[in-house]
């Protein structure tokens, strides 16, 4: 989604009594969007370009592993009878 797709999405979302979590990746333009609509928290892969804006706001943001730094889920299944 563009930045400009994003921004109307909010603002609809925001008038319409949503509560905001926005997901960024890496976008340091998204992570201040999210905080300009004061988004409820803010999911980012990387902290380094965002840490000013993200220090600076009320918002929790939530630091999610970047792809390839964990093994991927093991499925348990139960004994066959």
């Amino acid at each position: 989604m563009d930045l400009l797709s994003a921004r109307r999405y909010l603002e609809c979302a925001g008038k319409l009594g949503f509560t905001l979590r926005v997901r960024t990746g890496t976008l340091t333009a998204a992570v201040r969007l999210a905080l300009e609509w004061d988004a409820a928290s803010v999911m980012v892969d990387a902290v380094a370009a965002n840490e000013s804006a993200l220090a600076d706001s009320r918002t929790p943001a939530l630091l999610t592993p970047a792809p390839g730094s964990h093994p991927a889920p093991v499925l348990i299944r139960p004994p066959a009878p």
